[in-house]
């Protein structure tokens, strides 16, 4: 990789330090190759462990074993990680001995730095050690330094030293061009976001379980805690009135359901059938309690809308994005705490309905019956859980074809 003359002096006087820098050219891994992703902000982990998933999958590459991602950020509040190809830690100090070393003993083979905020040290021992480099989520007010201001020309040439950089607004792109960068290596995608991939389902179960309920009108309870159970009954009572077939399917939040749980759910005569008793929903059901976990791409499926449990008790509540993922209508109640972002945003795109109480919840289900409403929504869901895909697959080209090449050389 080519280096301007101001980062080639940023690097003399880097060198002035007695550390010696390692070399890259002896790799023992045999596990793949492996990716380094800067982080500026831990914000930005569900996005980046995200394109994680995607990029440590199995079908990523289609001959050799996946990649191996190596997250590093600001070194207070390290999250772990429970994916086991991707490791989390905090960055080395902004020295070049600790960042040689680093580099050395995590032997990455390509390097993602998100947004702006360049550090020549690490940059600059990246390009010694030939680790091609990209940055993504570069926007206007964080393309800087966080050092090596006194050389002048460093920022044009870390930024020239990207092979590829996907800009965050349009700020960033005339800023980048302004700089000097040449515009085949700037695309103005946006922000990467958390990408929501579809909940996968037993093909056989699926099948059996669409037999078993037919034509009937079916809706989704998530995540129910026992303080809801009551008015989840009420609300189906009241939605049954005009829709006598209809189902419900409820997941509660654990699946040890008692007795006197139930009893709950049949106030009012309520049949109710429990899968974990071996029950199969029959014509007469109206209430299946699907109590086994690791279902829940099952039951999304069968489900044109789905109420998100625990958001008119505690709070507590799943991402609604993995039912907008898979066409599901959104309705949830006023307490969604850390996930209001996600609603907000299904609501902005009429893809969320908020309900106050069990009545309002039967009214709104009764109102989704008609299929032309249920699907209006739905899509507007379906296109925010999938709005992060183009950047996500343009990262994702990007890192295949540099991988691709490093192969061949």
């Amino acid at each position: 990789m080519s280096k301007s003359l101001p980062l080639q002096a940023l690097m003399a006087l880097r060198r002035k330090q007695t550390v010696a820098t390692p070399s890259l050219s002896e790799k023992n891994r045999t596990a793949g190759p492996v990716i380094c992703i800067h982080l500026t902000s831990w914000g930005d982990l569900p996005a980046i462990c995200s394109l994680g998933q995607r990029i440590c999958a199995d079908e990523f590459l289609l001959s050799g074993p996946p990649p191996s991602l190596t997250i590093i950020g600001p070194a207070r509040n390290c999250p772990n990680s429970d994916h086991p190809r991707i490791t989390i830690q905090p960055e080395p100090a902004e020295n070049r001995g600790e960042i040689a070393r680093f580099l050395v003993k995590t032997q990455p083979d390509l390097l993602i730095w998100t947004h702006g905020r360049l550090q020549p040290s690490f940059l600059a021992e990246a390009d010694a050690l030939n680790i091609p480099r990209i940055l993504i989520n570069a926007r206007n007010n964080d393309l800087s330094l966080t050092s090596g201001r006194w050389i002048p020309g460093v920022m044009r040439a870390l930024l020239d030293g990207f092979v590829h950089i996907i800009a965050a607004d349009d700020g960033a792109v005339q800023r980048l061009r302004r700089t000097g960068v040449a515009a085949n290596k700037i695309d103005a995608l946006g922000k990467l976001h958390s990408e929501t991939l579809p909940l996968t389902c037993n093909e056989a179960e699926f099948s059996e379980m669409s037999s078993l309920v037919g034509s009937r009108p079916v809706w989704l309870a998530m995540n129910v805690p026992e303080s809801e159970f009551r008015f989840i009954a009420q609300a189906h009572l009241a939605a049954s009135r005009r829709a006598p077939r209809l189902l419900l399917l409820m997941r509660p939040t654990t699946p040890d359901i008692t007795e006197s749980s139930l009893a709950l759910l049949r106030q009012g005569g309520l049949n109710v059938a429990v899968r974990s008793h071996g029950d199969d929903p029959t014509d007469s059901t109206q209430i299946y309690v699907t109590d086994f976990e690791d279902e829940d791409g099952l039951w999304l499926r069968l489900s044109p809308i789905t109420f998100f449990g625990g958001t008119l008790t505690s709070g507590v509540c799943h991402s609604p994005m993995e039912a907008a993922a898979l066409g599901s209508a959104i309705l949830h109640g006023p307490r969604v705490n850390d996930r209001a972002s996600s609603f907000r945003k299904l609501a902005e795109r009429g893809a969320a309905r908020l309900v106050r109480d069990a009545l309002d919840l039967g009214e709104a289900v009764e109102a989704l019956l008609a299929p032309d409403r249920s699907a209006e929504m739905a899509l507007g869901g379906w296109e925010v859980a999938a709005s992060g895909a183009a950047v996500t697959n343009r990262v994702i080209e990007l890192i295949v074809a540099l991988l691709d090449e490093a192969e061949d050389v």
